[in-house]
């Protein structure tokens, strides 16, 4: 089985064990924005794993509401800094990098009156991610058409908060699309092989 490195958040973080098709080794942490998971990745980066599968960016937008001591960012400062981050882990040639796009969101809660804002940012982060993955030859996997529903927000179906995949539907969904580009690899590798005997 593949040996599977999985970078971000909770929407990593949350994902049920055992439902990917590879060996897990999870780095992906609650409320992480870039700038955290970045520093923290020196500590990880030398274990060898076939596949990373990256996906991280909207505590990079969340934290500027509830702590002050954080920088505000553009949209335009956080795709730099998830696209170096992404550039770190390529360059150093530990197995195939996967990156998911963001998942949009949806408002819950009255008080969260930022959530539309940064719904809105979320298209523009997912076609700075998806340009720099082409221009990189990097895989890219678009999870945001698969959340979306036709208001522009995240599925009441596959996500209670808004914000992460339900266990119910919703990482079936995600585990799903991340499966798919896992079997994209093994293919790839397996017509690769098959072309040199």
């Amino acid at each position: 089985m593949k040996k599977l490195k999985l970078i971000g958040d909770s929407i990593l973080a949350y994902m049920p064990k055992a439902k990917l098709k590879g060996i897990e080794e999870r780095h992906a942490i609650e409320n992480a924005e870039t700038a955290l998971l970045r520093h923290l990745y020196p500590q990880y980066k030398d274990s060898p794993a076939d596949i990373n599968i990256f996906c991280l960016g909207i505590n990079d937008y969340f934290r500027q509401y509830y702590d002050e001591d954080f920088p505000q960012m553009t949209t335009e400062e956080i795709i730099a800094g998830l696209t170096a981050f992404i550039a770190e882990i390529k360059s150093d040639n530990n197995g195939e990098l996967v990156v998911l796009s963001l998942l949009p969101i949806r408002q819950t809660m009255p008080w969260s009156t930022h959530y539309p804002k940064i719904n809105k940012e979320i298209p523009v982060v997912n076609a700075g991610l998806r340009e720099f993955c082409a221009e990189n030859q990097i895989r890219f996997v678009d999870t945001y058409s698969h959340f979306i529903d036709e208001n522009g927000v995240m599925r009441e179906d596959l996500s209670d908060d808004g914000i992460h995949p339900n266990y119910e539907k919703g990482y079936k969904v995600l585990t799903k699309l991340i499966n798919e580009e896992i079997q994209r690899i093994e293919q790839a590798e397996d017509a690769d092989i098959g072309e040199k005997q």
